[in-house]
């Protein structure tokens, strides 16, 4: 059996790197596995993958094989010798692979069949372990480590790694000398199929790896002697010792791997025994040097150490003997020395230096020159980063380290030229290291000195250059303490007597003296001294900012400790005061100053003092300098808070406060300043804490007391700002304590001590605020107040539950009945139920303790609080309403008998609170509520009855004689009328004794004509009994007297509407609730339009009909029972006062919602009319005569101008989110105005109102109103909304009752619907029009998934109902609507022949309109018939016709196109079976109608050209 076959002359006959009869081989073309060997199909197909070419290929042939190798069910396909053996081959062509993911995949598989097999593959280790070790040492950094990994895994131990390279030192080197000896560039790779560039690199890759390999072998194991033949070999290879060579710089990691090689074979004595590989690579070596130049020296940076390293470890070699291998060898290395470092590791000059200490081939000189030349090369480098420094320091520190070993004093003194360039262009600020190296260096500071005087005292100026030289030289002498005196003493009598005035302030002696503060030398004290005592003398208005600059370095320095310095300070701030210039620049000076400096001058310096009062006094807060400075203390930021107050800054003094630090003691000094607090922590809707506002008592007081009074206008306005302040508050908080221990009932009492009487509409309580005496126009605000207030507590209380008592619970649980109360009075309503309540906490309190703790038989933790008879009144009344929720929970606990049993004696208790006249009102009160709440019983119980009896005898024979008996009656009046009060179950017989009822009638019809029924003090009353007459009347199928009751009623009307109609009537919104309650019970027993004025009634419908809270839109319930009550001829009198009010701007949404309805009815019943009229009037316009004048048509065939206008003026232009809503959702009401008028019409009515729209490009505009406010691209928010859903909105009796933005949304989907329906072909036309594709593409997606699946089925849905009015028969027209793909199939019976169209309706109609397709034809020409097609697709694309428009059209064409033919006389139809034309052919003697195909048939068989009837002469030409 062959593994292999020999294909290239060179190839040998031995095994290469196979170990067990198999070759193995590196090449592409000697060695290679056959597949067919492997007994394993898929691994048949993974080997046939990996000896193909592409890499993409062999990674999923790789991927593979690792797959099956870790699948423990195939893991057995490998264990056949044969695979593990065409392994070996084919792994030796893989780690010589371009890909990196190829190579890693081979060596972890390969690790992985040994760790998978062990013993049994212990033969093959000899071919896989070299290879696996090459691995290790791959150009790929990620290839190497993961062959590390791997082999780690496979033996579990770094040891069993290391013993490797041991055991298998022969085969190591037999792989190393078949890449270096063996294979070349082309053996590796193909010519054929990789560009030259690649095959060098795939060959450098495997070749630098056996380098590297064959370097570390060489480092850790010795070589015996069979072994030393064969890295003799490798080592007298010449072509191994080519690769040094730096001329090819793509090569470097081949020439850094050989220069390691070199030192190893040096390290380890090798090169003894290979004489002709230690001259070949140090000549090689030498020549690479010379191959570098200035050029390339940047490229080759990264192997200069090595090379550098190597020239050490090689001069090592017979003390230099190396250097003499190449005659060249000195030259060779000056030049390259003489390049410089480049920019490799900054080692370099240590590396230099050790060259130059070692070796003696240069003379000192020589090395001196090269230093010097190193010092002047890294002055001139700019340095860049973090560590660009290192260069410069080492050159000039191996520099000067070399200079000491010179003896000739004059070759030193060639280095200060480079001192002098090195100070004059780098900052020795930045180099502390180096400054040390110079300072202690036996350098002659005389010529330092003398550099710093050239520039003194003529020399002055700020050029960069000297202050750089001057800079320097300081630093470097600052330990010299005799030279820098003296130069301290000539500079000082520079700056003391100077030559020329004005050259002072460019003068260098200052730059001087602050580099002597800047040395932090305490030697220097009294040279410093002396010139701080100066330095205010020579202070001017043009000179100053040096002099600050100095006095800021001194605050920093050593010596301000050392001496006065206060002193110096406030002399300088006298000097500085002088002038206007200096005064400015002043607080920036002392800003700089150190925060304790700052406070000794504020308390010493008198200068100082007065700067800063001066400042204070004249500062205009426009520059925030002064709260960025550390002078800021707490005093004089509250005097600048006051200063702020009376100037009137207070908003630019809080904002530039905003940027202090809250922990600062300035900061906390503002804190106890209330009126600070107030303009400064509330921020927006939020509240931004202080820090010590938990510790700290008076601040923690400031900050509650402020919350209180701010929230709700001011803060704390929604739940996420609560939230948020809730988070910031902790248990131990005294912020938190004052929350909780706060006085509820005097918060609750102090701000909620009104009643709003309009909140009985809506109150289960009925009348009952109109009976309280705490009634008026409360103010909202203090409602929301309170009610923003325990939205807080009700948040604290959740975060420490441990703190709840049972007053938290009714405090809280009164908000939220205040809650339903603001909603009510307001438009701003609050989604609001605390989570702590009474509600929840005591819900299983029973009827029998509400009554036994009413009567004060036993007590309850929670009821004695809300039974409490010593509150304000308007407290008491919002505890009654917490009594009356609380029992009727409780109703629901007890049935009838219980019910009856705890009600023993209750009516003898009852009678006596009402009848007392001195009983305590907030226990009637209280009565009131319990008995309210027991509406389930109220129709069957026998107690509930007698204590409704009682109440109405209070009613009977009542004189109003003073305010108690009034308050008694109405009293008295309201709680009967509670009682009579149906919920599911009505009353089987009358609730009331009928003598007591007529008596009770007769005592309200007397007050109805009493003088005291028309003063103002009766409105009350008024209400009273007009609520109770209503609830009579609800009551008539078990009442008597019902005439009685009817007089009474009307009367009450008549009068009630009269009073509507005065101006400011005290209760007009009650008022007219309860009008039109009651109208609804009569409208029935009376006619409206004969007993009251219509034009009445619409006044007080509309007359304050602006606002739209809920007690001013509740009489729209019985409003819109009452308008669908009326009659058509009734609903004619006032239809015209309707509409024109529903276009009043300022008309309450609930009253246009109301109105809908009518004039919906009233515009259908008024357009059936006009389509008439419509018709009749184009038929009259038609016959008349031409030279007669039409006919003027009196009616008006158009849309109300008001409904044009409002729609063209009142359009929304900005977005939903901006725009009001309620005027924005008044604009959608306009438009499903419009839509009214466009329900069953005539085709050409609706074209006429078409045009109307389009003469004011109505039809586009609010097409484009529509899809550009309706957020289409959301398509989550659209998901949630069924369509069916919103075709009902406008009628739902849910409408006004969700989120405004959702029911404008709402409102517009159902809009475009019905615009889509009557606009029909238009939408396309404007559609098409859209010139952003993407928001076309937008509008398209919408609609194809809301709209138009709706659109599409209606509109097969009318077609099939339309069709019916079709005379089918006649026409032979069969019709099929196929739903599946929205098709409709219209086919003509033509003598047993089909001619048949088809409408197709697009997925995003009508955005695109119904296409018409012709499927057969008969009868008709080719043109004949397309004219046909493109007509009925005009009526739908260009007419704004339906299908079932052009349906009609079509069938027109056809009934005229066949009607009156006769069939053919020859085969008796009318279509030909073949050609399906029509028999035109007439015989001009018997007048017979024949086909043409018939005629040529039978003029071909008679073999004539006769008639077949009466045998004239047929003339076709004819």
């Amino acid at each position: 059996m062959s593994f292999g076959t020999d294909v290239f002359a060179y190839s040998s006959s031995d095994w290469g790197l196979g170990y067990n009869g198999v070759k193995v081989t590196l090449n592409y073309f000697d060695g290679l596995p056959i597949p067919q060997n492997i007994p394993s199909a898929e691994l048949q197909l993974c080997f046939k993958s990996l000896l193909k070419r592409a890499n993409t290929t062999k990674e999923k042939a790789m991927a593979d094989l690792l797959s099956f190798l870790q699948d423990d069910e195939k893991v057995y396909l490998f264990e056949d010798d044969m695979f593990i053996l065409s392994w070996c081959q084919l792994y030796a062509k893989l780690i010589s692979s371009d890909s990196k993911f190829i190579r890693t995949q081979a060596h972890q598989f390969s690790a992985g069949l040994i760790a998978a097999f062990g013993k049994r593959v212990s033969k093959y280790l000899k071919e896989l372990v070299p290879m696996l070790l090459i691995g290790l040492f791959d150009v790929d950094a990620a290839v190497s480590r993961s062959c590390s990994d791997s082999l780690t895994h496979c033996f579990k131990d770094t040891n069993k790694v290391s013993s490797l390279w041991k055991l298998f030192t022969s085969e190591i080197l037999n792989l190393v000398r078949q890449v270096i000896l063996v294979e070349t560039p082309t053996s590796i790779s193909d010519e054929r199929f990789y560009k030259k560039e690649e095959v060098s690199l795939r060959y450098n890759q495997l070749l630098v790896a056996s380098i590297r390999t064959l370097t570390n072998l060489v480092s850790i194991e010795e070589i015996n002697s069979q072994q030393m033949d064969v890295l003799h070999e490798i080592l007298s290879e010449e072509t191994l010792w080519n690769q040094l060579n730096l001329k090819d710089t793509k090569n470097l990691k081949a020439y850094q791997s050989l220069l390691h090689l070199m030192v190893q074979l040096r390290a380890k004595q090798l090169f003894r025994k290979n004489k002709e590989g230690l001259k070949a690579s140090s000549r090689k070596l030498f020549q690479s040097l010379s191959a570098c130049d200035s050029k390339t020296l940047m490229a080759v940076s990264s192997v200069v150490p090595d090379i550098l390293k190597t020239l050490i470890e090689m001069n090592q070699y017979k003390d230099g003997k190396f250097w003499s291998y190449d005659k060249k060898s000195i030259d060779r290395l000056s030049g390259f020395l003489l390049l410089g470092p480049g920019i490799s590791d900054p080692i370099y000059y240590s590396l230099v230096y050790q060259l130059s200490t070692e070796t003696h081939i240069l003379q000192p000189s020589e090395w001196f020159s090269i230093w010097i030349r190193f010092v002047d090369l890294e002055s001139e480098r700019r340095v860049l980063g973090r560590n660009g420094y290192k260069p410069l320091i080492g050159a000039w520190k191996y520099c000067l380290k070399y200079s000491t070993t010179l003896s000739n004093e004059e070759e030193v003194q060639k280095l200060y030229p480079a001192i002098l360039k090195l100070i004059g262009t780098k900052d020795l600020k930045e180099t502390p290291e180096l400054v040390t190296e110079l300072s202690v260096a036996h350098l002659d500071h005389s010529l330092l000195s003398n550099c710093v005087l050239d520039l003194l005292p003529s020399g002055h100026g700020d050029s960069r250059k000297e202050l750089l030289t001057l800079s320097n030289t300081c630093l470097i002498l600052s330990k010299d303490f005799d030279t820098m005196h003296n130069l301290s003493v000539e500079i000082m009598d520079a700056i003391q007597n100077p030559k020329n005035c004005a050259e002072l302030p460019s003068h260098y002696g200052f730059v001087f003296f602050d580099n002597l503060i800047k040395t932090n030398n305490l030697d220097y004290t009294k040279d410093i001294e002396s010139f701080l005592r100066e330095l205010p003398r020579v202070v001017s208005e043009e000179f100053f900012q040096t002099p600050m600059d100095i006095m800021v370095d001194f605050s920093k320095s050593k010596f301000f400790d050392n001496l006065s310095s206060e002193q110096y300070f406030d002399d300088f701030i006298i000097v500085l005061t002088h002038f206007e210039e200096t005064r400015k620049s002043l607080l920036a000076f002392l800003g700089q100053l150190s925060s304790d400096l700052v406070g000794k001058l504020a308390d010493t310096s008198d200068s100082y003092q007065s700067f800063i009062n001066d400042f204070v006094n004249n500062y205009q807060f426009d520059d925030d300098s002064i709260f960025k400075s550390n002078i800021l203390t707490e005093a004089l930021l509250l005097r600048l808070y006051d200063a702020a107050r009376k100037q009137n800054f207070t908003e630019e003094f809080n904002h530039m406060c905003a940027e202090l630090p809250k922990t600062s003691e300035a900061y906390t000094a503002l804190l106890s300043n209330p009126d600070f607090v107030s303009d400064n922590i509330i921020r927006g809707d939020q509240i931004s804490l202080p820090s010590n506002v938990h510790d700290d008592p008076k601040i923690a007081r400031i900050v509650f007391d402020t919350i209180l009074d701010k929230v709700s206008t001011k803060c704390l306005l929604n739940e996420e700002s609560i939230n948020e302040f809730v988070d910031h508050l902790h248990h131990n908080s005294l912020l938190t304590r004052l929350f909780i221990d706060l006085n509820l009932e005097s918060t609750f009492s102090t701000d909620v001590n009104q009643i709003d009487t309009r909140t009985s509409l809506t109150s289960p309580l009925g009348l009952l605020p109109h009976i309280l005496t705490a009634t008026g126009n409360p103010s909202l605000a203090d409602y929301l107040k309170v009610i923003r207030l325990s939205q807080v507590l009700d948040k604290i209380l959740m975060k420490f539950p441990d703190e709840i008592t049972t007053s938290h619970l009714i405090f809280l649980t009164r908000c939220y009945e205040l809650t339903v109360d603001y909603n009510c009075l307001t438009d701003d309503q609050l989604a609001y139920f605390p989570n702590n309540n009474v509600y929840a906490s005591f819900s299983r309190i029973t009827f029998e303790e509400i009554l036994s703790t009413f009567s004060g038989d036993q007590g309850n933790i929670v009821l004695n609080p809300l039974f409490d008879k010593n509150l304000p009144e308007a407290t008491c009344f919002y505890n009654c309403k917490i009594i009356y929720r609380i029992c009727l929970n409780s109703m629901d606990l007890i049935s009838l008998s219980q019910f009856e049993k705890c009600l023993n004696g209750f009516e003898k208790v009852t009678r006596t609170i009402t009848s007392e006249t001195t009983a305590s009102f907030s226990k009637k009160l209280y009565l009131f509520a319990i008995i309210s709440a027991t509406s389930k019983f109220s129709t069957v119980s026998e107690k509930i009855t007698m204590i409704r009896n009682y109440l109405l005898s209070e009613l009977v024979g009542i004189r109003f004689s003073d305010a108690s008996s009034v308050r008694q009656f109405s009293y008295s009046m309201v709680l009967l009328d509670q009682l009579l009060k149906q919920d599911d179950d009505k009353f089987a017989t009358s609730p009331l004794d009928p003598r007591r009822f007529n008596m009770a009638l007769v005592s309200i019809t007397n007050l109805m004509q009493s003088e005291i029924w028309y003063e103002e003090s009766s409105n009350s009353m008024r209400l009273m009994v007009i609520q109770f007459v209503t609830r009579l009347n609800s009551l008539q199928d078990v009442l008597d007297s019902s005439e009685k009751l009817q007089d009474c009623s009307e009367q009450l009307l008549e009068d009630c509407i009269g009073f509507l109609e005065l101006p400011d009537f005290q209760y007009f919104d009650e008022l007219r609730y309860h009008v039109f309650a009651l109208l609804n019970y009569l409208h029935s027993s009376i006619s409206v339009s004969d007993k009251i004025d219509l034009d009445s009634i619409i006044d007080i419908t509309f007359k304050n009909s602006t606002r739209d809270t809920t007690v001013s839109t509740a009489y729209t319930k019985p409003l819109s029972a009452f308008m669908k009550s009326l009659t058509s001829n009734e609903t004619s009198i006032i239809i015209g006062k309707m509409f024109s009010e529903y276009f009043n701007p300022q008309i309450s949404l609930a009253v246009m919602n109301v109105l809908l309805p009518a004039l919906k009815q009233d515009i259908k019943e008024h357009q059936q009319d006009l389509v008439v009229e419509y018709e009749l009037s184009k038929s009259t316009i038609r016959q008349a005569a031409p030279a007669e004048q039409s006919p003027s048509l009196e009616i008006n065939f158009e849309i109300p101008p008001i409904l044009l206008e409002s729609l063209n003026e009142t359009m929304p232009h900005d977005y939903l989110e901006y725009q009001e809503k309620k005027a924005f959702m008044r604009y959608l009401n306009y438009c499903h105005i419009l839509i009214f008028y466009f329900e069953d019409i005539s085709y050409d009515l609706r074209q006429h109102y078409v045009q109307q729209l389009k003469e004011k490009d109505l039809v586009n505009r609010l097409l484009e109103f529509l899809a550009d406010q309706m957020m289409l691209s959301n398509t989550k928010y659209w998901e949630n909304i069924d369509i069916k859903d919103v075709l009902t909105y406008p009628y739902s009796s849910d409408r006004g009752k969700s989120d405004p933005a959702d029911e404008c949304n709402m409102m517009m989907e159902f809009l475009m619907y019905h615009f889509f329906t009557i606009f029909g072909s238009l939408v396309g036309q404007w559609w098409n029009n859209i010139k952003n594709r993407a928001f076309k593409e937008t509008v398209s997606n919408f609609v194809t998934r809301n709209i138009s699946p709706t659109l599409i089925s209606n509109e097969l849905d009318e077609t099939d109902e339309a069709l019916n009015k079709f005379d089918k028969e006649e026409l032979n027209l069969t019709v099929k609507v196929n739903r599946n793909n929205n098709e409709i199939k219209a086919s003509y019976l033509i003598d047993e022949q089909k001619l048949e169209v088809a409408f197709k309706l697009p997925t995003n109609y009508p955005l695109q309109n119904v296409q018409v397709h012709g499927v057969s034809r008969v009868g008709i020409t080719e043109q004949q018939w397309k004219s046909w097609i493109i007509s009925t697709q005009r009526i739908i694309s260009n007419m704004n016709g339906s299908v079932v428009d052009s349906l009609e059209l079509l069938s027109k064409n056809v009934k005229l196109q066949f009607s009156g033919f006769e069939e053919c006389a020859i085969c008796y139809y009318i279509l030909h079976a073949i050609d399906r034309k029509l028999p035109t052919k007439i015989c001009p003697t018997c007048s017979n109608r024949f086909h043409g195909a018939c005629l040529y048939k039978w003029f071909k068989s008679s073999g004539n050209n006769t008639c077949p009837m009466c045998r004239g002469e047929f003339n076709l030409r004819k």
